[in-house]
């Protein structure tokens, strides 16, 4: 007997689930939609009280154009690192309901009261103002009703735009219940179209979520979706918004604002335990790990730019790399000590003076030399360089 059109259609679902849409990850990946996709997202309430089944995020995004790795390299690749911004102002009604200790307040961010001077007016003042200013985003979580994707919550950051698409509820009459309400709510409809937008300049195609809207009909969570909340629960959405910065947070936010103000690299050692950066990840030992981006990724070896004469001047910079290619069981008395530095010097003293990075003096100069007699190990660091052990 042939399947009913209701089994038929499970049937068909099942099979679809690997397609290209499907993902794992609880964070909905709002790139992976094409222009003319439609999509039903059943949103549901915070996971702890909130007047609202929303949170707002304030961030500032701070940009880099390379990374000093915890080794000293600089490699030259476009780095973002957000830190807190503030999400309240003295006197304004806490309308995200926060507790105290995620409240930030305009008057104590400190990045904030740095850029206010550059709000003068001016367009240049104007500009650099805002390409420190802070930036919010909407954290909501719900079902995704739509071919392909799993039963389970995902969590959405949304931007102004499509945040005052949601919020029109509000306004119309014809919505009687909250539409996160279990029973009462209903589906909004994310709707991708395309338009023109200027960016840097330039007019580029864009995704338009403009024309999303809330369903015209109530629609109860499914026996299935209330099922996996009991099972699982909802996230509780505050745990992914910045707390208040704490004093040292403060401090480093300081230290990375400066940077970027001053175009200096992001510094891994100095600042990556407080605040890491949203594209790049390291591995235990601060070196790049992934980038996002795969291929797009403009990460560059850099070296650093010290000139010959620096070397000259600190002869231990370039004394280093050699004695580190000595067997580790040698041990320099006082003399031998003397004459493997005044060996370095007279290497430095007659190296070509011309504009050469340390790396390149290094490479060009160290040797890795192995021996059992102390003695014979100095000696064939001078033959190495054709400097007569009796001068």
């Amino acid at each position: 007997m042939a399947l009913s059109i209701a089994e038929l259609r499970a049937k068909i679902s099942s099979s679809q689930k690997s397609n290209s849409n499907y993902d794992s990850s609880s964070i909905f990946s709002f790139s992976k939609l094409n222009i003319g996709d439609q999509i039903r997202i059943r949103f549901v309430d915070d996971g702890e009280p909130n007047d609202f089944f929303w949170r707002t995020r304030s961030t500032r995004t701070l940009r880099f154009d390379s990374i000093k790795l915890a080794n000293g390299t600089i490699m030259d690749n476009r780095t973002f690192v957000s830190v807190p911004a503030f999400n309240i102002k003295k006197g304004d009604v806490n309308l995200s309901n926060l507790p105290e200790d995620y409240l930030y307040y305009s008057s104590d961010d400190v990045i904030n009261q740095k850029i206010k001077p550059l709000w003068d007016g001016t367009e240049e003042g104007t500009k650099l103002y805002n390409k420190f200013g802070r930036t919010e985003r909407y954290i909501f979580q719900g079902f995704i009703r739509a071919e392909g994707y799993e039963t389970k919550l995902y969590r959405f950051v949304i931007n102004k735009d499509l945040f005052n698409v949601i919020y029109s509820f509000i306004t119309d009459d014809e919505i009687e219940h909250t539409p996160s309400d279990m029973e009462h709510g209903r589906d909004f409809i994310l709707k991708v179209t395309k338009k023109i937008a200027n960016i840097n300049g330039k007019p580029q195609e864009v995704k338009d979520y403009s024309t999303s809207k809330w369903s015209s009909n109530e629609s109860p969570l499914t026996e299935v979706e209330k099922a996996w909340l009991s099972e699982n629960k909802p996230f509780v959405l505050k745990n992914f918004i910045p707390s208040r910065p704490t004093k040292e947070q403060e401090n480093v936010m300081l230290e990375l604002f400066e940077a970027s103000y001053n175009s200096e690299p992001y510094d891994v050692a100095r600042w990556g335990k407080i605040f890491k950066p949203d594209n790049v990840f390291f591995d235990e030992q601060g070196n790049i790990k992934d980038v996002k981006g795969g291929k797009n990724a403009t990460t560059v070896a850099t070296e650093i730019p010290t000139t010959t004469q620096y070397v000259a001047n600190d002869v231990n910079t370039m004394a280093q790399p050699v004695v580190n290619n000595v067997q580790p069981n040698l041990n320099f008395n006082p003399q031998q000590a003397v004459e493997l530095q005044n060996m370095i010097q007279q290497m430095v003293n007659t190296t070509p003076q011309q504009q050469m990075t340390a790396p390149q003096l290094i490479a060009q100069n160290s040797e890795t030399i192995s021996d059992t007699d102390t003695q014979a190990v100095i000696n064939n660091i001078l033959n190495k360089f054709n400097i007569n052990p009796q001068n």
